[in-house]
């Protein structure tokens, strides 16, 4: 069995290339590639649904959790829509590339991360509670509402950024401006 450190040595090379490639989207100019946001888009579209069935099996277990995943999609459904209107759409010989806006999804990134290391630093007391022999404080920590509304707050983001990408990726040339 692998020690806690041993694992954190594995995760956090792992963890720092996610986040350097996920920042590294929000930043600078970017191709506008139909088949790269079309595989995004899909897998968005995945998340969403799981996200919806975290949502539903947290209702269901009687906590907030739904309520708190529907209106995250919700903002970050209206937050993608501000982000389309802030990113700059250009032809040239090169091709066609698109340049976000960086401190809308740095700032969405950096919310998310601030709100799992919290839970992180929460899981590992409540862990150590149900070694005492408490089980149900493990039980409550995956519905939390927060948590469950800033992960929708995320996908509804790049969800609806996304379909705005795609919509752009199929516009004509001399359209490709305005999604």
């Amino acid at each position: 069995m692998a020690t806690p450190a041993m694992t954190y040595a594995v995760l956090a090379p792992v963890v720092l290339l996610v986040l350097y490639r996920r920042l590294r989207r929000h930043i600078g100019r970017q191709p506008l590639q139909p088949w790269r946001i079309g595989l995004r888009l899909a897998g968005v579209c995945i998340a969403a649904l799981a996200l919806l069935l975290i949502g539903v099996a947290g209702a269901l277990g009687g906590s907030m959790a739904g309520v708190g995943v529907l209106a995250g999609l919700a903002g970050g459904a209206m937050l993608g829509t501000y982000g389309l209107r802030l990113t700059a759409f250009e032809t040239n010989a090169g091709g066609r590339f698109y340049t976000p806006n960086p401190w809308l999804g740095i700032g969405l990134s950096a919310l998310m991360l601030g709100r799992l290391a919290y839970r992180f630093v929460a899981v590992r007391g409540a862990s150590q509670v149900a070694l005492m022999g408490d089980s149900t404080a493990l039980g409550i920590l995956h519905r939390s509402p927060l948590t469950l509304a800033i992960a929708g707050l995320l996908v509804g983001y790049f969800l609806r950024y996304s379909v705005g990408l795609w919509r752009a990726t199929r516009a004509p040339v001399a359209q490709a401006t305005a999604p």
